[in-house]
């Protein structure tokens, strides 16, 4: 990714009405500053650049720490680490940034050195107190002017409930619990900090115990009920969604930021007053209504069980059928069969010119996570009438296979969406090797007894 693909983001961000970006920082995407025409175009697009909460200083530590990774560690490197940061404050104090505090390990990892509570205390106290100096000499004296954050993420929050010190202009942000719940919201006291306080919200995750990364299933409704308690209780100055790859999280991303801009609006027109608007403004506004019942059963069924989420073991443990009898699971089915016939209804009624939209929106996710789960569940009635039913095994077994097939065959039509545009963006998860310990296990299909030649 570089300048022609940030450009498109900015515009994007623009778009949604909104105007910061934390940039991507797997070892895949190379780190956003490595380009410094990157910057460049940020500031060209009036785009505020952050970093996540474990990039402190607009750094990217899997990208642009090149040292060993143990001596990304302040107890023992501390010369090092604050040359590491202070090139950074040097580099980009010109442009409009949000500064993240604070100290992690290299990617999203426990912060190194610091073995009891105390020694983290004292050392993140020291780290923030650093930092801020570097703030303070390339970027603005008026320290309590330039915008910064920290964000109690992970065990970070333990150390900051052990009391840790965050100076009071520094913005709070307050994270989900990866899944979409938000963890913690102002206290009186901490709402009346001058800094005060933001959101750090999961859309996609990746992460422990396991990852959704492949359909968006997080409701609109869970978002409006847990983003407007955080505005209810003070939580305003900074709102950060986690959108991944940024599809297909189209409609989950568009309502965060709606609601963003403006709480009372979008709270007035109610949830499925959004979807039903939100339909007719990027689909078909004659299919809206359907369209916003689609939408609301395929999220209530697929936020019960995330279509990443259908093992019944983490990884590394041994594994285990689901709880669900056959019955039950087929219950689970048929639901998303009612919900593929009225989406199947639906699209026939679609203008020729908006099918592309019906189904890179709408038609891809919905299949998608119904075929995912037949695929599951019928391939477990297929292991669990193996020795009882054969007949009836093979023909589950059979339905699996050919769920399997469909999830290729839709994500095969969507890399050929707008002649190829979005190639590559949609992977069935699990999509490769990496991170196994935060993935779905692959599953292979029954396999079919091969007939007589």
């Amino acid at each position: 990714m570089g300048p022609k693909t940030y450009a498109k983001v900015f515009e994007l961000l623009l778009r949604l009405k909104a105007n910061t970006l934390w940039p991507a920082m797997h070892k895949i995407s190379p780190a956003f500053n490595a380009n410094p025409d990157n910057a460049k175009l940020a500031d060209r697009y009036a785009i505020v650049m952050g970093s996540s909460h474990a990039e402190p200083m607009l750094r990217n530590n899997v990208g642009e720490w090149t040292a060993d990774t143990h001596d990304y560690d302040y107890g023992k490197n501390p010369d090092g680490v604050r040359a590491y940061w202070e090139e950074r404050a040097r580099t980009n104090g010109k442009y409009e940034s949000i500064w993240t505090l604070g100290m992690r390990g290299i990617h999203d990892s426990g912060m190194q050195g610091a073995s009891d509570m105390p020694t983290r205390k004292r050392f993140l106290e020291s780290i923030i107190a650093d930092q801020r100096a570097m703030l303070a000499r390339h970027v603005s004296p008026q320290i309590e002017r330039v915008p910064q954050v920290f964000t109690p993420y992970k065990e970070v929050l333990d150390i900051y409930r052990a009391g840790l010190a965050v100076p009071d202009d520094v913005t709070l942000m307050w994270p989900d619990d990866n899944f979409g719940y938000i963890r913690r919201f102002p206290t009186p006291a901490e709402r009346r900090r001058s800094g005060g306080a933001g959101i750090y919200y999961h859309l996609s995750y990746l992460g422990a115990p396991l990852s959704y990364l492949w359909l968006s299933t997080t409701p609109p409704a869970l978002i409006a009920e847990e983003m407007g308690r955080a505005y209810d209780l003070g939580a305003r100055g900074m709102w950060i969604a986690n959108v991944g790859d940024i599809k297909p999280a189209e409609l989950a991303t568009d309502y965060f930021l709606s609601l963003a801009w403006d709480v009372p609006g979008t709270r007035a027109l109610g949830v499925d007053g959004f979807v039903r608007r939100w339909a007719a403004q990027n689909i078909d506004a004659t299919q809206a209504a359907g369209i916003a019942s689609v939408l609301a059963e395929h999220h209530r069924l697929s936020f019960e069980r995330r279509p990443e989420h259908l093992q019944w073991y983490l990884p590394g443990q041994k594994a285990r059928m689901s709880p669900w009898s056959i019955g039950e699971a087929d219950t689970r089915l048929a639901a998303f069969d009612r919900n593929l016939f009225l989406l199947h209804t639906i699209a026939g009624r679609i203008p020729e010119a908006r099918r592309e939209a019906f189904f890179e929106l709408l038609g891809y996710p919905v299949e998608a996570a119904a075929n995912a789960n037949r695929r599951f569940f019928a391939a477990e009635a297929h292991d669990r009438l193996r020795d009882l039913d054969l007949p009836r095994a093979l023909s589950r077994g059979a339905e699996a296979r050919a769920a399997d097939a469909r999830i290729a065959e839709l994500t095969g039509a969507y890399d050929k969406l707008a002649d190829g545009k979005w190639r590559g963006f949609i992977a069935v998860e699990p999509a490769d090797g990496q991170w196994k310990s935060y993935r779905l296990t692959p599953r292979s299909c029954p396999r079919l007894p091969r007939r007589p030649r």
